[in-house]
């Protein structure tokens, strides 16, 4: 498991989000006031890059914070993709049904049930109220296009987000009681992401969920050493070290063949 660590570029690694502004100025404030990067970012090595599948808004605060290298995890194909449910507050049938009409070509919508497919979409209101919508291409860009112009619709309605639940919640708005609906969005693939990550397209934030049996966390890395114009060498080298240093501790915990934290 820790072979998977290592230090690269941080110019070399690219994601599938865009980020949220508001997270990304208050991650850089704690890094920053902490000095240290607690975990290393998860990836996929993609050709001469990396892709990132951890929380965008982390890699835009440590670019804020001009680090020049940063210490990564390579995923391994025990991974799983998955798209998180989120609920919405003041947003509400007649929402959807414009949204719908905007887009007459590009997306129908029904009362199917059953589960979804990678061009499907579901919203669940509070009402009970239950639609399917279905997106007319095979196409995942224009799987992207719908998909952001549907979360647009839900923050221009004046609600966003408050939440993102897993997908397998039984009822998501029982535990919101001000929420008005629950949005599930559709499947995309590794190979989607990575696509997309590669155009720059950048999916709303917060609509892809990634799990990594074997996470390591509390790596502790200092902002200093990353920031230096040193070789990357010299930074594995430390990073080698630290990991020794961090397992002859008693710090090290491993959580149910999970995750592992280096610093707990």
């Amino acid at each position: 498991m820790l072979d998977k660590l290592k230090i690269i570029s941080l110019d070399r690694v690219v994601a599938f989000e865009a980020p949220a502004e508001e997270r990304v100025a208050k991650l850089a404030e704690e890094i920053e006031r902490e000095g240290r990067l607690r975990n290393p970012l998860l990836v996929k090595p993609l050709d001469d890059l990396f892709l990132l599948l951890d929380d965008v808004s982390i890699l835009a605060a440590l670019d804020r914070l001009n680090l020049v290298h940063v210490p990564i995890q390579q995923s391994d194909d025990a991974l799983t993709v998955r798209p998180w449910q989120r609920v919405v507050e003041n947003w509400y049938a007649d929402d959807l049904a414009e949204y719908c009409r905007a887009f007459p070509r590009q997306v129908s919508i029904s009362s199917d049930h059953g589960p979804l497919s990678s061009r499907q979409a579901d919203v669940r209101f509070s009402t009970k109220a239950a639609y399917r919508l279905t997106f007319a291409s095979d196409s995942f860009l224009t799987r992207c296009d719908m998909v952001s112009k549907l979360i647009a619709s839900c923050s221009h309605a004046g609600g966003g987000f408050r939440a993102k639940l897993a997908l397998d919640a039984p009822d998501p708005l029982h535990a919101f009681p001000q929420a008005t609906a629950a949005v599930y969005p559709p499947f995309f693939s590794l190979d989607e992401l990575a696509v997309i990550a590669r155009r720059h397209i950048g999916l709303p934030y917060g609509l892809i969920r990634i799990d990594q049996p074997g996470r390591i966390l509390g790596i502790d890395y200092s902002l200093a050493i990353l920031r230096e114009r040193a070789p990357i060498e010299e930074k594995e080298s430390f990073l080698r070290e630290l990991i020794r240093m961090r397992m002859a501790s008693d710090r090290t915990a491993y959580y149910d063949g999970y995750v592992m934290v280096l610093n707990n």
